[in-house]
């Protein structure tokens, strides 16, 4: 696989473990503890928000910004030895 491959390979992982998780022998499963405790975290904070951000809109939108920020933090981890 050329460095093309390996990187598109090395992104497509990072994306995939946004919301899923390796076991033990290597396969993806569903991360679902992170489907629930996202939205959770999202529908608490709304306890010290200001009303104006505590619409059912505002928090649906908060979550996908949440798993992207998961994917963000997978690159990190993937990436930066590399850069560093």
């Amino acid at each position: 696989m050329g460095s093309g491959g390996r990187l598109k390979s090395r992104v497509g992982r990072v994306l995939a473990t946004s919301v899923m998780n390796q076991t033990e022998d290597g396969r993806l499963t569903p991360a679902y503890g992170r489907w629930i405790a996202i939205p959770s975290a999202n529908v608490i904070s709304n306890g010290w928000r200001p009303e104006s951000e505590r619409t059912a809109g505002r928090t649906l939108s908060r979550i996908p910004m949440a798993f992207a920020g998961q994917a963000v933090a997978n690159a990190f981890t993937e990436f930066w030895p590399e850069i560093r």
